[in-house]
């Protein structure tokens, strides 16, 4: 489907965001609690933001704000995994558009990138490290190597919402010990974070599609077993505090 009836070029994404704007009004929060339409409408957020992410700073202001909301509500939920995975792979691909050495970005990225940091990079992480019923200290990979790829364009393109992110968490741990256990533990993954970012920028999409490609392949595989082993330590320390 892409003309219309006249042989004109169908805009798909466009299209795309024009029913998202008739849609996201109707989902409220009861709508939602059906499983089957709550997963659906992640799922299309979710392949939305991956597929056309330059099109949301161009939304009408009311949609991206819905959308924003959907989206970091499906970011941080805990013990759906049918509605983390479509929202966090929809995250990991705007933030990617919007950080600052996107082939892509533009104007738009360039203001979405600390946008969107500020917002999510702390309520992404108390979901890996603080959310859940408490059952069980463990967190599905699979979900924080999700989590891994937003939150690596998410810290490049906003440093300091990293920073306040780490200053909080570390204020949220009141023995002096654990809180050294939980500095050390940030430490690494800092330094991963730190190795990751400068691989993506030295050789991510400078090398060529194929050479970009393996470059970033690479560092986002390396990253997520570091943020896996981040999560699983850290998150001991902060839930017992």
């Amino acid at each position: 489907f892409s003309c219309d009836a006249a042989g004109a070029s169908l805009d798909v994404g466009s299209a795309v965001y024009a029913a998202l704007d008739t849609i996201a009004p109707l989902m409220t929060g009861g709508l939602l609690a059906f499983p089957k339409l709550g997963r659906a409408y992640f799922a299309l957020l979710g392949h939305t933001l991956e597929t056309y992410p330059h099109l949301l700073p161009s939304a009408p202001p009311a949609l991206a704000t819905a959308l924003l909301a959907a989206l970091e509500h499906g970011c941080t939920v805990t013990g759906d995994e049918d509605l983390a995975k479509p929202s966090l792979e929809g995250l990991a691909a705007l933030a990617r558009w919007a950080a600052p050495d996107a082939a892509g970005g533009g104007a738009g990225g360039a203001t979405m990138g600390p946008h969107l940091g500020a917002r999510l990079v702390r309520p992404l992480l108390a979901s890996l490290l603080v959310g859940g019923d408490g059952s069980s200290l463990a967190v599905p990979r699979s979900r924080v190597d999700a989590a891994a790829d937003a939150l690596l364009p998410l810290a490049m393109g906003a440093p300091s919402a990293w920073g306040e992110a780490r200053t909080a968490l570390l204020g949220s741990v009141a023995d002096p010990t654990a809180r050294a256990r939980l500095e050390a533990c940030l430490a690494s993954f800092e330094a991963a974070l730190g190795e990751a970012a400068a691989a993506l920028e030295g050789g991510g999409g400078r090398q060529g599609r194929s050479g970009g490609a393996v470059v970033e392949r690479a560092a986002r595989r390396k990253f997520r077993g570091a943020a896996n082993a981040f999560v699983e330590a850290a998150r001991g320390i902060v839930r017992s505090r």
